[in-house]
């Protein structure tokens, strides 16, 4: 939850590749391969990290993409979206 209400902001998420933040982040940030607390996921997270900072384009274009994905997760819509696969399977 706490990288989609980031993406509400419109702030670009880095993200490790765990769990279910690969799919809530998509192409909308960067995602980071490894373990969390390694030497070589904090170097790849620093250079992420490095790289947006230094690249407005790329902060545009992810922050952008950021609100608009979190529109498309706000909670009339996820609603909407379980309600239609529920009657699709109520049938």
């Amino acid at each position: 939850i706490t990288a989609m209400e980031a993406q509400a902001g419109g702030c670009v998420v880095l993200a490790s590749d765990k769990g279910a933040l690969p799919e809530t982040v998509g192409d909308t940030g960067i995602v980071i391969p490894g373990e969390p607390g390694t030497e070589n996921f904090s170097t790849q997270f620093c250079a992420a990290a490095e790289n947006l900072l230094s690249d407005d384009s790329l902060w545009s274009r992810l922050s952008e993409s950021a609100l608009n994905r979190s529109k498309q997760n706000d909670w009339r819509n996820v609603a909407a979206r379980l309600l239609n696969y529920i009657a699709s399977y109520s049938t």
